[in-house]
């Protein structure tokens, strides 16, 4: 699975995108067994600069792009905030696909019970 981040600057506004690309076969298959990881796209950021955004949980496939902009005008800091931001939530999903690869299925299998 690969990450693909977009940056842009249009009058004032420093935005970012992120599209999820070449997922794997395992990669697949393991969310259709257990679930798509969700991340959260707000939240708490720790910079710097630090801030906190409206929480936002998003499926890390289905629901991309990822993206989130900051108004120079809004904050001083808006290029700062949009690499953070970027840097996050790429760490973010890198926990939840390590989280997902390291599911262990010790429940599927096949029994014969002779009666």
């Amino acid at each position: 699975m690969k990450a693909r981040i977009f940056k842009d600057i249009s009058n004032g506004l420093y935005s970012a995108r992120i599209n999820i690309e070449d997922v794997s076969q395992l990669d697949t298959q393991l969310i259709q067994k257990y679930g798509e990881p969700s991340i959260d796209l707000g939240g708490d950021f720790t910079g710097p600069p630090v801030f906190t955004l409206p929480s936002r949980l998003a499926g890390i496939v289905s629901d991309q792009p990822h993206a989130q902009s900051f108004d120079v005008r809004d904050f001083a800091d808006a290029e700062d905030r949009a690499d953070v931001w970027t840097t996050e939530v790429v760490a973010r999903m890198v926990a939840a696909m390590v989280a997902l690869r390291a599911n262990v299925d010790t429940f599927t299998e096949e029994e014969v019970v002779t009666i």
